[in-house]
């Protein structure tokens, strides 16, 4: 399952001290490096700034078509934008037939993590809720 996050999780769960729980729940998570900018570069001394510099578990990555993430931007910050992007492009590449890592649909979670398949809650593509 691919897992996209943006800054919200990780500061929100490091100020409470909870950091530890995207983890365990998802083991492995994305962001985009805007996000990892923000979080760990802008946000250095800040809740989440070490946490997310160091977890060998989070894996930083380039957006390869930034088009989406681009016009988002007119109205989000840029780390949202990407990870939005990262997903649109995820769902796209499976509509026209590219190749792709994840498995199942893609929905959003509300605390700022997309996830792949049919986990955790949240809203399938459908419009209908996620169990689990």
């Amino acid at each position: 399952m691919k897992v996209v996050s943006n800054s919200g999780p990780l500061i929100n769960l490091a100020k409470v001290g909870q950091f530890s729980l995207l983890e365990e729940i998802f083991q492995r998570i994305l962001i985009p490096m805007a996000v990892f900018q923000e979080v760990a570069v802008r946000g250095a001394g800040q809740p989440g700034a070490t946490e997310t510099r160091t977890a060998r578990w989070i894996a930083r990555r380039r957006l390869k078509q930034p088009d989406i993430a681009n016009i988002l931007t007119a109205e989000l910050d840029r780390g949202e934008a990407e990870a939005i992007g990262r997903v649109w492009n995820t769902i796209m590449a499976k509509f026209t037939g590219k190749p792709v890592a994840a498995k199942g649909g893609v929905a959003s979670w509300a605390g700022g993590v997309a996830v792949g398949g049919d986990v955790h809650g949240g809203i399938n593509l459908d419009g209908s809720e996620k169990r689990g």
